[in-house]
């Protein structure tokens, strides 16, 4: 099937990436990708806070991805298929309470299902690695990593590109974790550097794992290009959220 067949170009205004060359790049990916499968495969995290419902711009978001999904498929005449993995080990983590959580999940699901597309949680993919390590409980693996995230960070240090951003991450950890100084099970973080650092290190084993469990997979992130380093080892497309040049977080606003 030829370039001019498919016309692939309109995708590019899905694209969040800033220069030309990148999105043409996105662009190859998903080419490629469709010259030797029957079938696309993509998959993608979606995270959590203390956000009970879903929102106008969680809704406008899905109907944006789902968009993009069915013009891929009509360019490349392949079926599309998408995983969303509910990052419930990212809100423990982070200190959200499931009550809240999954009540604002289970209004997503509803329009994933809807879509006849899947979903699993995060804690599913790691339960094995957790048992590896002899950890009788996901929770127990959490808090043992909030207790030690400036040794296990040493650990991974080398993974990561630039020193510098873990000045973004904990950035983000200031505004996102509620498990900073204090926290009601009475494991908490001292302060956001070790929260970032606990991010970045769960992240990285997380993503080991995925690139695992879903080798064939695309996978669809909201995430900057200089912080791709904490993406699984897949062939990556970064996406707008909700419409061309905007890239919210859905799960961190209101």
């Amino acid at each position: 099937m030829s370039t001019e067949e498919v016309n692939p170009v309109k995708l590019k205004s899905f694209f969040s990436d800033r220069k030309g060359h990148d999105r043409q790049e996105s662009l190859n990916l998903l080419s490629s990708s469709a010259a030797k499968k029957g079938v696309l495969e993509f998959t993608m995290l979606w995270g959590a806070s203390d956000k009970r419902h879903s929102t106008k711009a969680d809704k406008d978001c899905l109907l944006y991805l789902f968009s993009f999904l069915k013009q891929v498929s009509e360019v490349y005449n392949l079926a599309c298929e998408l995983t969303i993995i509910f990052a419930d080990t990212h809100a423990y983590l982070n200190g959200y309470a499931p009550l809240d959580f999954n009540r604002y999940w289970d209004e997503i699901r509803y329009s994933v299902k809807k879509h006849n597309f899947s979903w699993m949680i995060s804690s599913f993919l790691v339960k094995d690695r957790v048992n590896e390590l002899d950890f009788k409980t996901i929770s127990g693996y959490l808090d043992n990593i909030v207790l030690n995230s400036d040794s296990l960070f040493e650990s991974i240090a080398d993974r990561i590109p630039n020193p510098e951003i873990i000045n973004t991450f904990e950035h983000y950890a200031k505004r996102h974790c509620n498990r900073i100084g204090s926290h009601p099970r009475g494991i908490f973080f001292k302060n956001s550097l070790s929260a970032a650092k606990a991010y970045i290190y769960f992240t990285l084993t997380e993503a080991d794992i995925i690139a695992e469990q879903l080798p064939k997979s695309i996978f669809l992130t909201y995430t900057s290009k200089d912080e791709e380093f904490i993406l699984p080892t897949l062939p990556a497309i970064r996406l707008y959220s909700i419409k061309s040049w905007l890239i919210t977080i859905l799960w961190f606003s209101n």
